[in-house]
């Protein structure tokens, strides 16, 4: 369902819907309420296909631009932790730190 949902992010013209993404995350959220570990890359991958486009996206809409960037930090944070890494407070500094440059 995730990486059905995540191929639809980018409809194949360099154009990325926030709709999609939002549902990407949507999915993620559902497959982490059911108990099962998120995708080591679905935070990933989503943060590296929407930051070239941030432009666009934060034009278009700023609250749900953000949303998107912080459920994506907070889901690879969760994975994070959930491996057992140190790196939980490093993706909470970074997106204190984009939160803070996009304010």
């Amino acid at each position: 369902l995730v990486d059905m949902t995540l191929t639809r992010v980018n409809d194949g013209n360099g154009r990325w819907s926030l709709e999609a993404c939002e549902e990407a995350i949507a999915a993620a959220e559902l497959v982490a309420a059911a108990g099962h570990k998120p995708s080591p890359e679905l935070g990933d991958n989503l943060l590296a296909w929407v930051q070239p486009h941030w432009p666009a996206l934060w034009q278009g809409n700023r609250r749900s631009a953000l949303a998107v960037v912080e459920t994506v930090l907070t889901s690879s944070a969760l994975h994070a932790r959930w491996q057992g890494t140190e790196d939980y407070d490093a993706w909470k500094k970074n997106l204190e730190d984009l939160k803070d440059r996009l304010s």
